[in-house]
């Protein structure tokens, strides 16, 4: 008889607690959706330069983004882009697919790509960008 009400009193326990319901904060949920020019590509790095423009390194070239606007900078000769590292100057350097330079802005602002290898022949794809003190090493696997 003890253990029946022992069950018994358990099970009102249980009975009481489930009852309970749990209410979530009512309030607005801050989600912002931003459209943007990345179209599903696959990003392979995101730099934020100096100025604070975030860049977007993917296999369709370089997008940078202000926080309201996106930019598409077009790659001379290869929409590839592979990586992206700062400069101490505050030059955005670009790895691409037999192709390597910078990021340049003009007096109004406007971004361009500026590239370095001149007629250079690269061979496969510039993936690390290396820095000494006075000089910037770009690395292929090749």
């Amino acid at each position: 008889m003890m253990r029946l009400k022992s069950v018994y009193c358990i099970f009102i326990l249980l009975w009481s607690l489930a009852s309970f319901t749990a209410f979530a904060q009512e309030g607005n949920v801050y989600l912002h959706n931003y459209n943007s020019k990345l179209d599903n590509h696959h990003t392979l790095s995101i730099y934020q330069g100096h100025n604070g423009l975030m860049y977007f390194i993917n296999h369709k070239g370089i997008v940078s983004y202000d926080g309201v606007n996106w930019k598409s900078l077009s790659i001379h000769n290869t929409p590839e882009s592979e990586s992206v590292a700062p400069g101490r100057t505050g030059k955005v350097y670009v790895g691409c697919h037999q192709n390597f330079g910078f990021i340049s802005v003009d007096n109004f602002g406007n971004e361009k790509y500026v590239s370095l290898n001149g007629k250079t022949k690269v061979e496969g794809d510039i993936s690390k960008i290396e820095f000494t003190s006075n000089h910037v090493y770009f690395f292929s696997a090749r």
